[in-house]
């Protein structure tokens, strides 16, 4: 069944989408006042026989075991550990672009909306809004029972001073791309001298509205990132936002559910419950994120001193280590991300779309996933989750596929004029085939799939050299400093489709911007900007199909796999109510220790 799913930057492969080392779905539509009229927006509600779980996600219980080592670890009654990757230390709602980092965030800051499992926005310190008839005015009733965790209510005050921060002008985060650039009076704050944000209206303590330049169907992702408190960040003159706060990113006071405690850089994070949280006080005193690795979260599952551990390769091989401790649970459903490799299109050689084609034929992609998924992932096409509603009928039969053939890439290649040389490497003008591969360490996924690609690539005259680091600087690498040839991560994506223009669209080729390969096609970018102005869901499905297509057609990236989420959890531990939309931080507030 194919649900209607209103595009979040992890970044963490995934409104932004998110990097993930390797941040669309189905939902319903997000709630909105209809066309032409305004009106108080109640949140939505979902049926207790939703269908959600049943279609999507699956709970693999563990066969049982009463010799379960966490429960004997010394904080055990207490403390819930939950294994993950290490991310860029960038810890504040304005900045935090990996997946991992915004898990953090997550913990200790709310938004005025947040989604359900089934990806329909709903409020959480706002408490109701309304919808002017233009579409371009949300005005928000705040809940009065909002509290920082030092104790300050939570007022209009900081809803304003966090929307100001992604249009200072001294703002150099990622989301001034995709929040603070769709504000009305953007430009005359950031670049004028306007000293307030005309978006920015408030009415009183706890009611606000929010003004974008546009209508647009896709502002509620805009909507949900954590809010920061005036009182405790703010006092900063207009123009120095990232001198008053890069140096507080891991100085975190929010509204979330856990306080922030301490991080230690590559260790752990750690966290204690905030009493006065507004969905109640959680049930566990102390949540601790250490940052694992993959070659050793196995061994620290099966010996207890993690209860949880975030996004383990599915795989046969996993299956048959986890199966045998018998106190492990997996939670799987379809990953909301995808993986790929990402062309420099100002590279003169990969601005030709024949050698594109080529690197992707060339590459064995179904080897790959039958190789490391063994059952458990696809190939990936196209832009888009396998979980969003721009999978359609129409995609699935004009998508290309790039099945893997030797002699089709070799055909391009000469057709372009790549000839084999002495040593079998083509070239061409004097040059070589030759690139240089960017690859995060520290993942099983890459330690499988470089031998490979080398391999493949060999045999129609390409040559390629792993150049592997940490996952931090990569990001930096490709973002900020933008010179390299080719590159592989992940995004994991939001909800609503829309969000893919901060990477397909020109408007994201800056510095810092998602857009790091140059990506420049005009009719992408047409369709980006109609996709976001109409609120027709049957037409923003037309227009997102052919987006998928000719992202496809161009091939900026190869598309390399899609695959099931396996979230694995000791059987001590009950809340892991997760799905494609609803990620770890989300449900801390329930997560309950039960043996």
């Amino acid at each position: 069944m194919k649900r209607k799913l209103s595009l979040l930057l992890c970044f963490v492969l995934v409104a932004a989408v998110f990097l993930t080392a390797c941040g669309g779905g189905t939902t319903t539509e997000a709630p909105e006042a209809p066309e032409g009229q305004g009106g108080e927006t109640q949140p939505p509600q979902v049926a207790e026989d939703n269908p959600f779980y049943s279609e999507y996600v699956t709970f693999i219980r563990g066969a049982g075991n009463p010799n379960n080592p966490a429960t004997r670890r010394g904080d055990a009654s207490n403390t819930i550990v939950i294994g993950m990757q290490n991310g860029n230390d960038e810890f504040l709602p304005v900045y935090y672009s990996s997946v991992y980092d915004g898990y953090v965030s997550k913990a200790t800051f709310d938004g005025l909306l947040t989604n359900n499992a089934a990806g329909e926005y709903i409020p959480e310190i706002a408490e109701s809004w309304k919808i002017s008839e233009d579409g371009r005015t949300y005005t928000f009733k705040l809940r009065e029972d909002v509290y920082f965790h030092d104790g300050v209510q939570l007022t209009s005050k900081d809803v304003a001073f966090t929307f100001t921060i992604y249009a200072d002008p001294g703002y150099t985060g990622r989301y001034y791309t995709s929040v603070g650039a769709f504000l009305q009076g953007y430009e005359d704050y950031k670049e004028g001298d306007a000293e307030t944000l005309e978006a920015i209206n408030i009415i009183d303590d706890f009611n606000i509205s929010i003004t974008f330049k546009e209508k647009m169907a896709n502002h509620y992702g805009r909507l949900i990132y954590g809010i920061m408190p005036e009182h405790y960040y703010g006092g900063f003159e207009k123009g120095n936002a990232d001198a008053a706060l890069k140096p507080k990113q891991q100085d975190l006071m929010g509204s979330g559910p856990y306080q922030f405690v301490r991080h230690e850089p590559t260790q752990f994070t750690e966290f204690k419950r905030f009493d006065e949280y507004i969905k109640g006080t959680p049930p566990t005193e102390r949540i601790i994120y250490r940052y694992t690795s993959a070659d050793t979260y196995m061994m620290e599952l099966e010996a207890g001193s993690i209860d949880i551990q975030l996004q383990v390769n599915a795989n046969a091989d996993n299956m048959a280590q986890i199966e045998p401790m018998g106190f492990i649970d997996i939670v799987s459903f379809p990953a909301n991300s995808y993986q790929y490799m990402g062309f420099n299109m100002r590279n003169e050689i990969l601005g030709d779309k024949n050698v594109r084609h080529a690197l992707t034929y060339g590459l064995n992609r179904q080897q790959f996933v039958d190789v490391f998924f063994t059952g458990y992932g696809n190939v990936a096409t196209m832009p888009f989750s396998q979980v969003s509603w721009v999978n359609t009928d129409r995609v699935a039969r004009e998508v290309n596929r790039y099945e893997y053939s030797q002699e089709k890439a070799i055909e391009l290649l000469e057709a372009s004029g790549w000839m084999p040389g002495a040593d079998g490497i083509r070239e061409k003008d004097g040059k070589k085939l030759s690139f240089v591969w960017d690859v995060a360490t520290d993942s099983q996924y890459y330690e499988t799939l470089i031998p490979m690609l080398i391999a493949d690539w060999k045999k129609i005259g390409v040559d390629v050299r792993p150049n592997l680091m940490d996952f931090g600087a990569l990001v930096d690498h490709i973002y900020k400093g933008r010179e390299f040839d080719v590159y592989t991560m992940g995004w994991r994506m939001v909800i609503d489709p829309g969000a893919g223009r901060t990477t397909f669209h020109t408007a994201g080729d800056v510095i810092d911007g998602n857009n790091s390969i140059g990506y420049n096609n005009p009719r992408v970018n047409e369709l980006y900007d109609l996709g976001d102005k109409e609120m027709d869901f049957d037409k923003r499905v037309a227009i997102y199909e052919e987006i998928a297509l000719l992202i496809n057609e161009d091939a900026p990236y190869i598309f390399l796999t899609q695959q099931a989420n396996w979230d694995v959890v000791n059987q001590r531990i009950k809340g892991m109510d997760l799905s494609p939309y609803v990620e770890i931080p989300y449900v801390l507030h329930q997560l309950e220790i039960v043996q």
